[in-house]
């Protein structure tokens, strides 16, 4: 077999080549992309902020429209983002218990009201435990009603709604 210069196999150079790390490519990545993790956490705060606004402004304007279903679909939108608002939790109950004449289901609006309750300050719990016991009555549940009318009378001893509601 003849040898001529284009069939030899090639070799590799006595000295292989050394990789360096190209330190200020390195650092400025690492610096863009920690750039970009903080303005993108803080991005997806404004907008969370924006979206939750959004869904309480939709729910006022449907309540205003007496469309209570919708309206408490957005409350409930907008308490799956701000899940810590009380005030929203009870427009939550209040709105819900406005569509029982759309045909809503009544055990759902005892729920949120129990739920009001838990986050509501004391003067605003009277109100909220006056219709909760309303609903419990009306849905048959009465010994809830029984220990919710307590509850009235224990703040107001002359409460007429809570003694009625002991006489049922």
């Amino acid at each position: 077999m003849v040898s001529t210069p284009n069939s030899r196999p090639r070799r590799r150079a006595a000295n292989p080549s050394i990789h360096k790390l190209n330190v200020p490519l390195l650092v400025g990545t690492l610096l863009a992309f920690s750039s970009l993790t903080v303005a993108a956490y803080f991005w997806h705060g404004f907008q969370l902020r924006r979206l939750a606004s959004i869904f309480l402004d939709r729910a006022v304007e449907l309540e205003q429209q007496d469309q209570w279903r919708a309206a408490s679909g957005y409350i409930h939108r907008y308490l799956r983002l701000r899940p810590d608002d009380g005030q929203a939790r009870i427009r939550l109950a209040r709105a819900y218990d406005q569509s029982l004449a759309e045909g809503s289901d009544p055990t759902q609006a005892i729920d949120l009201y129990y739920r009001a309750l838990g986050v509501a300050e004391a003067g605003e719990q009277a109100p909220l435990r006056h219709r909760l016991t309303e609903l419990l009555l009306e849905t048959g549940r009465f010994v809830e009603a029984e220990s919710e009318a307590l509850a009235m009378l224990a703040t107001d001893a002359a409460h007429p709604f809570a003694r009625r509601a002991l006489a049922v």
